[in-house]
């Protein structure tokens, strides 16, 4: 087979059979990548979840997501700490 009938095949299937050969052709390459990617969200993505505690009024009885933000107190902190740092 040469190149040129390789590509008029490629170009027959569309961009759909392009990307399932592939995802056929790489199924291995996928699979050594899965771990590291889950692991990846896993300590990476999913902390940060917990970080908007940090600008929360927190309310267990409204959890993270229901409880409303305190950012205008967490600006007021920062900017007394800034001030307090230029008085010395």
């Amino acid at each position: 087979m040469t190149p040129t009938s390789q590509v008029k095949i490629l170009l027959k299937k569309g961009r759909n059979g392009r990307i399932k050969e592939k995802l056929k052709n790489n199924t291995s390459l996928y699979l050594l990548l899965a771990p590291a990617t889950i692991l990846l969200i896993l300590f990476a993505y999913v902390p940060m979840y917990g970080l908007l505690m940090a600008f929360k009024d927190y309310s267990p009885a409204l959890g993270v997501s229901g409880s409303p933000w305190w950012v205008l107190n967490g600006l007021f902190n920062i900017s007394i700490l800034i001030s307090f740092g230029q008085q010395f």
